[in-house]
């Protein structure tokens, strides 16, 4: 809960952030200032998972369909070998019901809404003591919460921990990627229970429990397949899958697919990095028109807060998101059928090779028309989301942090 403050302070700091702020001061909605970054990332977590959960849904089981799946240890009842993205979603429906759109929200509500709250709040602290040339600033907050820079009741924070700089591409990889790093290790196992609980094919009502209990009477030889072939168990709820997998595959089984998960690390790194350069241009080309129109000294002094419109903020964050997409899709294939698979020895290596003997490379992109489909719109949501909640708490900030 933020604190009271009086009330000719409160309006000096709204003022402050609806005009300008001294050189190397920024404003902040709450005390530490690292918590307006946490809070727009889990609004944006959730906004983004709630909306487009159906198309991740339907993206795993596309990865998990190929005939590759099969020979790395994933059931073979949860190899459906489906056409198309159309084919899949019309399946889904027959078989299953329509509520089945939304099996595994739990986990994936879960771990999207803690990951982008941690992803954009760590990405900050990265930022920021990498901008001020002092990466071991980093380690302190970390093992010193008490050291954020806090505002004082004024809304002021004495002292400043140095003079910061804008980082380069490189440097925004690094700070991406650090942080990249930390969240995959904390949510992997809700990821593990997500991929599970997307390939459990129980149908939702007893409408489609008919519906699948006569296509199977129709082929006889899949159905003998499926019977003899082990199937995915079935979670009731997030807690109690990953209590079921820990007693019965321990701690490895949570951590399937971490591996190819790092390269997600390397995509994260990426969008943000294009993101942040697009942001830098875009910045620096309103400070032109700004000089030519006659209302800016160059960049010396106070400056203005930036805001994001919806627009821009849309532009950037698709731009970004595909420059990152086409570069490192094929490795959410190679988590996927590592997550789904029972195998004892699941090997990287394993999955690779069996992958490319039996689809080539267009099993490496399985999945990769509805993963499009998916990622535009969740990337343009979970920007927008963040920039217009940050924006908020910029023109209704209260504290300014050195």
């Amino acid at each position: 809960m933020r604190p009271s403050t009086d009330n000719s302070a409160t309006a000096s700091a709204t003022s402050a952030s609806a005009t300008t702020v001294p050189h190397g001061v920024r404003l902040s909605y709450f005390r530490v200032g690292a918590v307006d970054h946490l809070v727009a990332g889990l609004a944006a977590g959730t906004v983004s998972t709630l909306c487009l959960h159906p198309f991740d849904l339907l993206k795993t089981r596309l990865q998990v369909g190929g005939p590759g799946a099969a020979l790395v240890g994933v059931p073979a009842a949860e190899v459906v070998p489906y056409r198309s993205s159309l084919h899949a979603a019309r399946s889904l429906v027959a078989n299953e019901g329509w509520a089945a759109m939304y099996k595994g929200i739990t986990p994936n509500l879960v771990g999207n809404t803690v990951a982008w709250g941690l992803y954009f709040c760590g990405f900050d602290l990265v930022k920021r003591a990498l901008s001020e040339r002092q990466p071991l600033a980093l380690v302190r907050l970390v093992s010193s919460p008490s050291s954020l820079p806090v505002a004082a009741a004024d809304g002021s924070v004495a002292g400043s921990r140095g003079r910061r700089r804008q980082l380069n591409a490189l440097e925004h990889i690094l700070a991406a990627s650090l942080t990249g790093t930390c969240v995959s290790a904390l949510t992997n196992p809700i990821w593990v229970v997500k991929t599970r609980m997307f390939l459990d094919h129980t149908p939702s009502n007893n409408s489609a429990a008919a519906a699948a209990a006569a296509m199977r009477a129709t082929s006889s030889s899949a159905s003998a397949t499926a019977a003899a072939a082990p199937s995915m168990p079935s979670y009731s709820g997030l807690t109690s899958a990953l209590r079921s997998i820990y007693r019965t595959e321990g701690v490895m089984g949570l951590y399937r697919g971490f591996v190819p998960g790092l390269f997600g690390v390397s995509h994260g790194a990426l969008q943000f990095m294009a993101y942040e350069e697009l942001k830098k241009l875009r910045t620096e080309q309103r400070r032109q028109k700004s000089i030519l129109a006659g209302g800016g000294s160059g960049g010396s002094g106070a400056a203005a807060p930036v805001h994001w419109s919806a627009a821009e903020t849309i532009t950037m964050s698709i731009l970004s998101k595909a420059f990152a997409s086409l570069a490192t899709y094929p490795y959410q294939v190679i988590r996927s059928r590592m997550q789904a698979s029972h195998g004892e020895h699941v090997s990287l290596r394993g999955v690779l090779r069996a992958t490319w003997r039996e689809e080539g490379l267009r099993g490496f992109y399985r999945g990769v028309c509805i993963n499009v489909v998916k990622v535009m719109p969740a990337a343009c949501t979970v920007f927008l989301v963040y920039e217009q909640v940050g924006g908020y708490m910029k023109r209704h900030a209260t504290y300014q942090q050195s």
